[in-house]
Formats: C-alpha cells, structure tokens, sequence
C-alpha cells in the first residue's frame, strides 16, 4: 500500500502560539491533517514528542487518538501533556505521528489491520516544532521599617545602647530560593555608613510574598 498523505502543525494550548515556558507544564495540540482515509474504517493516531537538540524522544510524554474516519479527509488534535520537569532543560519540542489502520470498514481492506499507513517524522519540521522559551524573572520589591527593639517606636535615646529591628517585606520571591537579606546602618546627617553596625538575614522563601526582620545592635558608642 501507499502511505497516505499527512500533515501536522502543533502548538501550545494555552496560547496558541508556537512557545512554552521552560520549566513549567505544557499541554501541546498537534492538529493532524490527512487525506486518501477509507471512510468507515477505524485509524488510530500515535505520537511521541522529540527532543529535537537530541533527536531523543522525550520520557512518559505520548498521545493518541482513535477516530472512525467519515470522509476521506480529515482532521483530528492529538493531544501532549508535558510535565514541567521536562520542559526545563528543553530548547525545542518535535511532535512526531503516526497513522495506523485498526479496524478495516464495509469499503476498506482487512488485511491493513493493524497497520502503520501513514507517517509523519521530521526532526526539523517547523509546523511540528514547539519551541521553548525562558520565564521572565519576576520583579522583586523590598519595602522596609525600622523601629527600637525595645519600645517598638522609631526613636533612641542618645548615649544608650539599642537594638534595631528592621522589618522587612518582600514580593515576587521563588518558593524554594534561599535568600540573604544584609543591612548597615546610615547616619542620616552625614550620609554615611555608622561602623560596625551591620545585621542580616538568611532565609529559604516558602510563598511569593515574605516578610523577615533584620536585627541590628548599636553600641553606646555610636549612639553619642
């Protein structure tokens, strides 16, 4: 027999464009075009998803679709989940097909059961590539307050030792990124850094949003 004509364009099901983030879970469509079916015979569709800078298919990342064909061409979406731990280190997705008589109908031929009668598998198709982008990194703000330890206002007392503490709030953070916080302390009247008082703060991020406290200690000293 000769292999059917088929065509394929995939893309990303949230967007519909031709890009996915790295590192984060992708369903990708892939719209199956074919012409020369016999209709009433049952076909099945079968696809792989490549890693196209390797040429290896990519783990546990299938799809299939079995449809009973109506006319002689005719057009189905097989669709891809890709988990987010494949597309981290992904820079192009290939979809590759294949076509696959399962059941012959009143017109068709049963001897084709079973049989592969179309495919189509080419690392550098572009219609079958999805290629995968960078997240933006998100912007992170800092928002600070500081008060005396001691009587939870924003005053010292001259000529006395005190503790500051800074109380800092963050956002657009990683889940799971460690961070440092570190601070010296100004004079305010002189703009310049008042020696020795240095804090900070080492903290891994659990949610987006945070807020962490930085303790400084002053000496009498500094205080005059």
């Amino acid at each position: 027999h000769d292999a059917l004509p088929i065509s394929m364009y995939a893309k990303d099901q949230a967007t519909n464009g031709k890009t996915i983030v790295a590192g984060k879970p992708a369903t990708i469509v892939d719209t199956v075009t074919m012409t020369g079916l016999v209709p009433g015979n049952e076909y099945t569709i079968s696809g792989k998803l490549m890693n196209q800078e390797t040429q290896a298919e990519i783990p546990g990342v299938t799809g299939s679709k079995t449809f009973t064909a109506s006319k002689a061409d005719e057009t189905q979406d097989v669709t891809f989940t890709v988990p987010a731990e494949q597309t981290k280190n992904l820079k192009a997705a290939v979809v590759f097909e294949s076509l696959t008589q399962t059941k012959a109908g009143d017109k068709g031929d049963a001897k084709l059961n079973n049989t592969e009668v179309a495919k189509h598998q080419e690392i550098g198709d572009t219609a079958q590539t999805v290629t995968v982008t960078k997240p933006e990194a998100a912007k992170i703000t800092v928002a600070t307050s500081a008060k005396d330890q001691a009587s939870g206002t924003q005053k010292i007392e001259a000529g006395k030792a005190a503790t500051i503490v800074d109380t800092v709030t963050m956002t657009g953070l990683v889940p799971g990124n460690e961070y440092t916080i570190s601070g010296v302390l100004m004079n305010k009247a002189t703009n310049t850094e008042v020696p020795g008082v240095t804090g900070s703060t080492t903290f891994k991020a659990t949610k987006a949003d945070e807020t962490q406290t930085v303790t400084f200690t002053v000496p009498e000293g500094a205080t005059k």
